[in-house]
């Protein structure tokens, strides 16, 4: 049976999808980042195909989306946007520790 637990990494909120029976044990990973001005929750139907396939799949919100959200519009968060993308790159690093 496929899972979709909610957690938070540092200040990364993310929902991991897993079969539970490979829930403690090491299994490949993909970190699947949704697009711009999206949500995690958005790309769930992927995610829960990957796992299916034997995939752990971590879909963290990105900087000023989703859980993350300050009430930016979609021109305030344009001017921003390479610093969710460099964000984005810095915590990466930090969601692939955690797996």
């Amino acid at each position: 049976m496929i899972g979709i637990e909610r957690n938070k990494w540092g200040q990364v909120p993310f929902l991991e999808v897993v079969d539970f029976s490979l829930r403690n044990e090491a299994a490949p990973f993909v970190i699947f980042i949704h697009g711009f001005t999206s949500a995690k929750e958005h790309n769930l139907p992927y995610a829960y195909y990957l796992a299916e396939k034997g995939y752990r799949v971590l879909l963290p919100d990105t900087l000023y989306h989703g859980e993350r959200q300050i009430g930016l519009s979609e021109i305030q968060l344009g001017f921003r946007f390479w610093e969710i993308v460099i964000q984005t790159i810095k915590e990466l690093e930090i969601l692939q520790k955690k797996v």
